[in-house]
């Protein structure tokens, strides 16, 4: 973890050594952020401060390339801070038998971690240092042994000794979990976990659709295995071709069929009972509140409005989720979203998330949780919770996750086909990032080609004449009651335009463009 740090440095000023040092620290691994000469009271002498915003071992570094000058006559620090950010590692290895716990205190020595506990098969340490050195230590444990649990377990605050290389006491803080990292840490069976650590959870349900379910049946038939965890807690959606756009999409449904019927898979739908996957879940109570969720389709971040972690995964975790029931996850870091205001009539879920979209973009929260908090929630329906949770994954999101209200109870309560639990963030949960969002402030938007950060509101595009050619209504994002109903307001007393053509999968009622 960086720090800011500063060095003290008495010159000679007939050595040349101030040309020295600027050629020696202009690479950019030293990070200096500044170089400042000043006179002292001998005219011989000149002092040089040095500024840098770096890892403590750079500053090492930069301390031992001084000294190695030689006509420096003296190196002392000036202004670091009494502490530096570090992290604590717990980390429990196989070692079975007395030649590889020997290997394992061999390999450690190099390290200086601290032995905690040596059992019949495991020895495990505890490790302090800086993000990259931690990172460095893992990697390289790994390659010589098997690690069967870890856990960054907080910050840790070193508060320093004499001199730069003085002893360090510590103490350690554990950082309280966001929403999904409760549920996490829940369905893995432990009391807490951090971001980046990897786990391995029970899952509460599986999903698949007549594209993604296939594959998955496959590998189910290459890894040899023959039964399912739980028939109650899978999904098999017919959605995407259904009815069959053509000879595979007929296949790929049958073969599907075959298999929910010989494993008796109770949550399968097809034609003349199916609807969205996305929609037809939640609506169902397959999905609630607290639920730890896979599916092998991209938008399964969608669940995430009724306060469960539900995310996307390939075919090849589905079929490992449906033998085992567990899958494994590396616990995300959190962005948390501020939503605050009033919205405007015809302001919806939609427009709420692709404002978010537009501010941080289409990777802006890679591989993190979308963590939606504040009182303007209580102004979102669920549906419009639905369609923001769905669209997390636009941004690169691992999930996107809304807090349990009262909407969301009225929602699930008499849905849900089993109990639920409700989670809650720690007031200490820690975030990389706060966006904030004022619902008062959003107009209708529109995202134009060829990405969902290409956004416009809707006073962008007045007067522009864009020929609409073709309508959906009934995707995943936004095929529920609520746009229905916006669209036949629409409709109500009109025609449709004479060029545009209609498409709704998800409902009977079709939908159309108008004049």
């Amino acid at each position: 973890m960086k720090e800011k740090l500063v060095l003290s440095v008495l010159v000679d000023n007939e050595s040349g050594v101030l040309q020295r040092v600027a050629s020696l620290f202009s690479r950019r691994a030293y990070n200096i952020s500044s170089l400042t000469v000043s006179e002292t009271e001998d005219p011989n002498f000149s002092r040089m401060t040095i500024e840098t915003n770096t890892e403590p071992e750079n500053f090492r570094q930069i301390k031992r390339q001084l000294l190695k000058l030689e006509i420096v006559e003296k190196v002392s620090e000036l202004t670091p801070d009494n502490s530096v950010s570090s992290e604590l590692l717990l980390v429990k290895v196989h070692a079975q038998g007395i030649p590889e716990k020997n290997a394992l205190l061999a390999f450690n020595a190099g390290y200086g971690a601290r032995v905690l506990d040596i059992s019949a098969e495991t020895v495990t340490l505890e490790f302090t240092g800086a993000g990259e050195m931690l990172d460095a230590f893992i990697q390289r444990l790994e390659q010589s042994f098997s690690i069967v649990e870890m856990a960054r377990t907080g910050v840790t605050s070193l508060e320093r000794g004499a001199g730069l290389y003085g002893r360090y006491l510590r103490t350690v803080t554990i950082m309280g979990m966001t929403m999904t990292q409760k549920i996490l840490a829940a369905h893995a069976g432990l009391d807490h976990v951090v971001a980046g650590q990897l786990i391995e959870a029970k899952l509460d349900m599986v999903l698949g659709n007549d594209v993604t379910s296939p594959v998955a049946i496959n590998e189910m038939n290459k890894f040899g295995k023959d039964g399912v965890f739980d028939k109650t807690r899978i999904a098999l959606v017919m959605d995407h071709f259904t009815p069959n756009k053509d000879i595979q999409s007929a296949q790929n449904c049958k073969q599907v069929r075959t298999f929910a019927r010989a494993h008796g898979i109770t949550h399968y739908f097809d034609v003349g009972n199916m609807g969205i996957e996305h929609a037809l879940l939640p609506e169902q109570g397959i999905v609630a509140c607290g639920d730890c969720v896979i599916g092998a389709d991209s938008h399964t971040c969608t669940y995430g409005a009724l306060g469960a972690f539900s995310t996307g995964v390939g075919s090849t975790d589905m079929a490992a989720g449906m033998v085992t029931g567990k899958a494994w996850f590396k616990v995300p870091s959190a962005i948390k979203v501020e939503i605050t205001g009033k919205k405007a009539p015809f302001i919806s879920g939609k427009d709420v998330v692709l404002h978010l979209i537009c501010e941080i973009g289409v990777d802006g929260a890679l591989y993190q949780s979308l963590e939606f908090t504040g009182d303007g929630i209580a102004e979102l329906s669920m549906d419009d919770r639905l369609c923001i949770s769905n669209m997390a994954i636009e941004c690169g999101a691992k999930n996107g996750i809304f807090p349990v209200d009262d909407v969301t109870l009225q929602y699930v309560n008499g849905r849900a086909e089993r109990e639920y639990t409700i989670f809650e963030a720690d007031p200490d949960a820690e975030y990389t990032r706060t966006v904030k969002i004022d619902l008062s402030t959003l107009k209708p938007t529109v995202a134009f080609p060829h990405l969902p950060e290409n956004t416009h509101t809707i006073d962008q595009v007045d007067g522009e004449k864009i020929a609409i050619d073709q309508v959906v209504i009934g995707s995943c994002t936004n095929g529920r009651m609520e746009d229905m109903r916006a669209a036949a307001a629409i409709l109500k007393g009109r025609k449709v335009a004479q060029d545009a053509r209609d498409r709704d999968p998800g409902h009977p009622a079709h939908l159309f463009a108008v004049h």
